[in-house]
């Protein structure tokens, strides 16, 4: 079964915007971030994460660059824990984060529209696929870009289906602490760099890269069920052995879904642990 990407506009109410701004915003957290925070572009967007000294994930953050400013998005239900840790790192650091999630509304669409030449001086608006836009504005101008949008309207569940395209991970606080930034494909979306200088786990994500082997990586699969597969859900392949973990599932049609996993690299079989007959066939993620 393939996915197809609509045409649609959906408001997003389970990220919370936050502004990192003062002099030191960028350093502050290119020291703590595995992205490459002073490279991004006026109004690009990255996804990238905040490890443990492990160099596990913890936290996964989408952040733009606005200005002299840095915005942060993050799960609504992580954000107060985000910030109490990243505030514990500041010291010095001339920083400070703003929830500005009561002022600013976030909207994400798909496909073009003539948004593209009208939007307002104050709406920050970012391409983060070929498919994919998000527009950050303040809660004035959020009826008249909503409205200005000539698409149809979905729910955020539709993000799923655009993320396991395209194999874009999300981490609920039951997966923190699990996987390593490279398993869960933040190399291939620029949310990873090996060019910069220390950061939480950059030794032991840097050590597995350069003198060792990634064992695991992201993967999408196709299996034919009608019954949702749970977040979290262990794989094992043909000889019982557990092999993965499932970070996300969509359903493509009534019989049909697609997950994406964190699947040791030298495995083909792959099934449900607790559905041993259900094989899951590997289908390709779209390039950013």
């Amino acid at each position: 079964m393939t996915i197809e990407i609509a045409q649609n506009k959906i408001q997003i109410t389970n990220l919370s915007l936050i502004e990192a701004t003062g002099p030191d915003s960028a350093d502050f957290l290119h020291a703590q971030f595995t992205g490459d925070c002073k490279s991004l572009a006026e109004n690009q967007m990255m996804l990238t994460s905040w490890c443990s000294p492990k160099g596990r994930v913890l936290y996964l953050i989408r952040i733009v660059k606005n200005k002299s400013k840095l915005l942060l998005l993050v799960p609504t239900d992580q954000k107060n824990d985000l910030l109490k840790r990243l505030t514990m790192f500041i010291f010095r650091s001339k920083v400070k984060f703003i929830d500005c999630s009561e002022s600013h509304s976030i909207i994400v669409y798909h496909g073009e529209s003539s948004l593209d030449s009208t939007y307002p001086n104050d709406t920050i608006r970012t391409k983060f696929t070929d498919d994919q836009y998000w527009v950050i504005t303040p809660k004035h101008s959020q009826k008249a870009i909503w409205d200005s949008l000539g698409m149809e309207t979905a729910t955020p569940e539709y993000i799923k289906i655009h993320d396991v395209l395209y194999g874009i991970p999300s981490l609920p606080e039951e997966l923190s602490d699990q996987f390593l930034p490279q398993e869960i494909n933040l190399e291939n979306l620029n949310g990873l760099s090996f060019e910069k200088g220390c950061y939480p786990g950059q030794e032991i994500i840097a050590r597995v890269k350069y003198r060792g082997k990634v064992k695991r990586s992201l993967k999408r699969y196709s299996i034919k069920k009608s019954k949702p597969i749970e977040v979290g859900s262990k794989l094992i392949d043909d000889e019982q052995k557990s092999v993965g973990t499932v970070i996300d599932s969509i359903k493509v049609s009534p019989d049909h879904q697609q997950v994406l996993a964190v699947v040791n690299i030298d495995c083909n079989e792959v099934r449900i642990a607790h559905e041993p007959a259900s094989n899951l066939t590997a289908i390709a993620t779209k390039k950013l």
